[in-house]
């Protein structure tokens, strides 16, 4: 009973020694394709975990750069909140309505006079902190302006001490002179 077809059908003489060595070499080499084709099911298999393990780090890596740009952008918020915190001019409710631009929008912040002369002669900024406009000395503006170009809404440039760029210079304008 051990003994298989093959071996019967060439013990019976319906079959002789060359289609039995013709059928075993012909089961060898399907049974070596299966394998094979085994393999290559395996090895695509893998191939496919390693691509959807390269996809997974990669997207890890773009969530990790988003955090690390968010986080650096909060820390950036931060220190201008806090240079702002510390050096803002109290404005409260000013007498004087002082006009400026931000962007294509005019704005109105109501200040002092002493706090409108600052502004207009380039000693005082105006920043955006906060959905909320805050007076603050030249110098922090900097700082500022330096971390955040957008943070600084008005700072205008000091002016000139009459340098020999105005041909009138010397001709004093009389007191007595009416318009």
């Amino acid at each position: 009973m051990g003994n298989s077809l093959r071996d019967q059908l060439l013990k019976t003489g319906l079959a002789d020694k060359k289609q039995h060595t013709q059928a075993k070499q012909a089961q060898y080499r399907k049974q070596k394709q299966q394998r094979h084709a085994k393999g290559d099911q395996i090895e695509e298999s893998t191939l496919l975990a390693r691509q959807a393990m390269a996809e997974r780090k990669e997207q890890d890596r773009q969530r990790n750069l988003r955090l690390q740009e968010e986080a650096a952008r909060k820390e950036l918020a931060a220190q201008i909140g806090q240079m702002v915190e510390a050096a803002r001019l109290r404005t409260g409710d000013g007498p004087l309505a002082y006009n400026f631009a931000d962007g294509t929008r005019i704005k109105k912040l109501y200040v002092s006079q002493e706090i409108r002369d600052g502004l207009s002669h380039g000693r005082l900024a105006i920043v955006r902190h906060r959905e909320r406009y805050e007076v603050v000395p030249v110098e922090v503006a900097a700082k500022i302006r330096s971390r955040d170009e957008t943070a600084v809404v008005l700072h205008n440039a000091p002016p000139s001490s009459g340098g020999g760029d105005d041909p009138y210079a010397e001709f004093p304008i009389p007191d007595d002179l009416e318009w």
